[in-house]
């Protein structure tokens, strides 16, 4: 389907009005383009922020997640997260923070449960005695930030730690399984480990799309975008693009440059794309050497539904 739409459509119009970029330099251009924003309440008379302030903030959330319709609203928190939110706001996020998704209604009602559960647990610490441990992130984001935005923050560093990096090792060791020749390589050449990270982060990274909105009219691809359109950037038709990339759908553990947009480009790159690099090496080495023979319990992989993340439901092993 990514193939398809990069020959034939690559600035695709869907039909539920959004774009569809799939082209390796459309999508990293469209990455550094500020006219293309994470939200659509920086655009003037758009939509307006989530932005529960005051100390009652978390009552405020926690009064509307008395419905189906309230609990996607009190979602509405993740507009405080730093990768949705634009300059001039954008950029003391991101310093404060340097230094240290499925819309079935079912699944909205139990991520909404657990973001309530997760902000009273964040807001807690941080009203604590004393605080929240001092030099952790939590202590930064407290002292540089009102206590909503400070939970916030928090709640974002501990999705994008986890779903991004555990799709990432989970999806890497599904592309070894079903090569293994090259599973046999990495075992051999254990200091190749540096490159297949990269290599299998761009042959099959947990994060498909990003969004953006357009802030003003712009040309791409000989289309018009116009001002507070939507555009879904395909990261991973990108990274598969071969304009770009020899033999794209080859996993070739040495591929060097390898340039793949999986920690994204510009101004809202992965804040903790070392943090994921080393995470990824670390559970791969660790792999190999202690289990050597762990293997895929089943040919078949179950992938959770959704189009931003891509990851497996389950991942049995034997061995």
């Amino acid at each position: 389907y990514y193939s398809r739409l990069r020959a034939e459509d690559p600035v695709h119009r869907a039909a539920a009005g959004f774009w569809i970029l799939t082209r390796y330099d459309q999508v990293r251009e469209a990455l550094r383009d500020p006219r293309l924003l994470r939200a659509d309440d920086e655009l003037p008379g758009g939509a307006p922020g989530f932005r529960p302030e005051g100390k009652d903030w978390l009552e405020q959330l926690e009064a509307r997640a008395t419905t189906l319709a309230g609990r996607a609203e009190l979602l509405g928190l993740t507009k405080l997260w730093m990768v949705n939110l634009d300059p001039p706001r954008h950029p003391p996020l991101r310093r404060a923070a340097a230094p240290g998704l499925d819309a079935r209604p079912e699944a909205i009602e139990r991520a909404g449960e657990a973001t309530l559960a997760l902000a009273r647990g964040f807001r807690d610490l941080l009203r604590r005695p004393g605080g929240p441990p001092a030099g952790s992130l939590l202590a930064r984001f407290g002292a540089a930030l009102p206590e909503s935005h400070a939970v916030a923050q928090a709640i974002l560093v501990l999705f994008a730690g986890q779903e991004t990096t555990a799709g990432a090792i989970a999806n890497g060791f599904v592309a070894l399984e079903r090569d293994p020749a090259a599973r046999a390589r990495l075992a051999a050449e254990p200091e190749l480990l540096p490159t297949a990270v990269e290599e299998l982060l761009r042959f099959d990274g947990p994060v498909q799309f990003t969004l953006r909105v357009a802030g003003s009219a712009l040309a791409i691809g000989g289309h018009t975008i116009a001002r507070g359109d939507y555009l879904a950037l395909g990261v991973a038709a990108a990274n598969h693009d071969p304009e770009r990339f020899t033999a794209p759908d080859r996993l070739d553990l040495a591929r060097s440059p390898n340039h793949h947009l999986g920690f994204g480009h510009g101004s809202h790159a992965c804040l903790g794309a070392a943090l994921a690099r080393a995470e990824a090496e670390e559970a791969f080495a660790a792999l190999f050497a202690a289990r050597p023979g762990l293997r895929l319990a089943s040919a078949e992989v179950e992938w959770r539904p959704g189009s931003i993340l891509r990851g497996p439901v389950a991942l049995p092993v034997v061995g």
